[in-house]
């Protein structure tokens, strides 16, 4: 599995876990189903993570047999080297990032795969 495949499904995790401490706090009348399954019925219909990408979104409903997905687009950058960082925070004392993540998230239907938020 390659570093792109880990990182997507340690996004997948964590965005679960999320939701499920949401829905513990009474915060969301829906389900969320287990991420365990999801991967079982995509890997049952021989549909890889790099497929993913340009699935039709309401298909995808279908498949899982869920009301909705949610997906996302992760933008990984690293604005400043680690030695950078470093010599910033001795110089003038202040540190910067050496690594970012911007994470967007979507949800579409299953009915026409139109896109909710």
């Amino acid at each position: 599995m390659n570093q792109i495949c880990r990182r997507g499904y340690a996004v997948q995790s964590n965005v679960y876990s999320a939701f499920l401490k949401e829905v513990s706090k009474n915060k969301y009348d829906i389900e969320f189903q287990d991420i365990d399954k999801t991967n079982a019925l995509l890997k049952k219909n021989s549909i890889a993570y790099a497929d993913l990408i340009g699935m039709d979104k309401g298909e995808l409903c279908k498949i899982l047999n869920v009301d909705g997905v949610i997906s996302g687009d992760i933008r990984m950058s690293k604005p400043m080297s680690e030695t950078s960082a470093v010599v910033l925070a001795v110089l003038v004392g202040a540190s910067g990032t050496t690594n970012k993540t911007d994470v967007a998230l979507t949800i579409h239907d299953k009915k026409d795969s139109k896109l909710l938020w």
